[in-house]
């Protein structure tokens, strides 16, 4: 008996999404290394509180985009270290 192909709408299904969004996250510091990299393509969901503050935040690429900022805020009330903000260094 076959069992029919289950069709979640999980963005860990995505390649895309997660090529989108690991790239966002190696532009944000957070996948630093190689080893980083892999261990986020071999279990995304691990940060999925990541993934659904970035879309809340309109999905920022990098820092020129109007999201960044306050993504990074949300990054830093889930216990990552805050980033280098040219805005408030001025």
């Amino acid at each position: 008996m076959t069992m029919p192909i289950s069709r979640s709408t999980e963005w860990t299904d995505d390649h895309y999404e997660i090529v989108e969004f690991a790239e966002m996250l190696v532009d944000a510091d957070l996948l630093e290394s190689a080893k980083d990299v892999i261990y986020f393509l071999d279990k995304p969901w691990k940060w999925n509180n990541e993934h659904e503050a970035w879309v809340a935040h309109g999905r920022p690429a990098d820092d020129t985009a109007e999201g960044w900022f306050p993504f990074h805020q949300q990054l830093e009330k889930l216990g990552h270290p805050p980033i280098y903000n040219p805005a408030v260094m001025r």
